[in-house]
């Protein structure tokens, strides 16, 4: 998941791996209350800006480093327990 704030907005964007090698999307936003699906029409969706790249390859190696490993517990929990916590 990254929280991304874009001056008063808020999005959530919620990233899952299907299948070994696809990432999915669901995007969220939130301008006041709870946050809710941001409406996506027409052919191009909003996927990433510059400042969400650095979370996203974080969580490629992360990934690639799972898919490499035995993924036995100790694996899964090191994958789950991986963080970012850089400045991007």
């Amino acid at each position: 998941m990254i929280l991304h704030r874009s001056g008063e907005i808020f999005f959530l964007i919620v990233c899952v791996w299907r299948s070994t090698n696809e990432m999915w999307q669901t995007l969220h936003f939130k301008e006041e209350g709870g946050f809710e699906p941001y409406p996506r029409e027409g052919i191009l969706k909003p996927t990433q800006c510059v400042w969400e790249l650095g979370p996203t390859a974080h969580e490629q190696q992360a990934w690639s480093r799972y898919l490499s490993s035995r993924r036995d517990e100790d694996a899964k929990r090191a994958y789950i327990e991986d963080r970012l916590t850089a400045l991007v």
